[in-house]
């Protein structure tokens, strides 16, 4: 994840601005990030609503990643995290 866990606090509230989340608590993404770096596809391993689960999707998505790489050649990778609503 470029920039951490910063990127990605930053990155939740441009994607939330003028948005709350009904209720509090964690969400936790598994998703994948390709060999260019995008997030092509995520999905809730544990939700807490529907709306806060597709904003902690959204914002997933719009992270930027370095292209992960074994051996030196680009490969995908499946990575989890928890987003907490506050």
């Amino acid at each position: 994840m470029i920039g951490g866990i910063d990127a990605l606090f930053a990155v939740l509230q441009e994607v939330t601005e003028g948005w709350v989340c009904p209720v509090r608590g964690r969400v936790s993404i598994q998703f994948v990030v390709d060999e260019e770096g995008s997030v092509p596809e995520a999905r809730v391993l544990e939700g807490i609503h529907e709306e806060c689960d597709q904003m902690a999707i959204k914002a997933i998505k719009h992270m930027a990643f370095s292209p992960p790489t074994i051996g030196g050649e680009p490969t995908p990778i499946l990575l989890s995290i928890p987003v907490t609503f506050d």
